[in-house]
């Protein structure tokens, strides 16, 4: 645990279900895991019943390194138009941020007191910049729109701060 944060990039804020446990891969695009012949039905019928609502996936964004003032992150959720705050972590764990993005692979660079670096807690990629890679899920179901209590118009993004 990174400060009520499951380490690597599945964990999640608790303010939202354990959306990064056990259960919440075993719902990820993987029915053949669910058990028997009954529960993957039931997975199958519950899938169904829930089609047309959007589906997340939580990723956590963790910056360990000391001494930093401030960290940001900008990526390929949004075109890289804009840079997030990390919020510290408690007991100087470093500074984290979760994501709640629409599920498939991005990439990602953090920029740490004004220099743009990768996260060696995450992986990255091989190319010229040395982005780090992240894979959100769809474990995470949005009945509704969190901010107005109606239903989501589109896949919008969310992000949760760390505290």
């Amino acid at each position: 645990q990174m400060g009520g944060y499951a380490q690597g990039g599945g964990g999640c804020h608790p303010a939202i279900a354990d959306c990064g446990g056990p259960a919440a891969l075993a719902l990820e695009d993987n029915p053949e895991e669910v058990g028997s012949d009954e529960r993957l039905q039931q997975f199958k019928a519950a899938r169904q019943k829930n089609a047309g609502l959007t589906r997340l996936g939580c990723v956590m964004l963790p910056w360990r390194k000391p001494g930093a003032q401030e960290v940001l992150v900008a990526g390929s959720w949004d075109g890289w138009s804009r840079q997030l705050a990390l919020e510290p972590l408690p007991q100087g764990g470093g500074f984290g941020l979760v994501l709640a993005l629409a599920p498939g692979e991005y990439e990602c660079k953090f920029i740490v007191d004004g220099k743009w670096l990768a996260s060696e807690d995450l992986e990255t990629t091989g190319g010229q910049f040395g982005n780090n890679v992240l894979r959100a899920g769809n474990s995470l179901l949005m009945p509704v729109d969190v901010a107005g209590g109606k239903e989501p118009e589109g896949k919008d993004n969310l992000a949760i701060g760390g505290g």
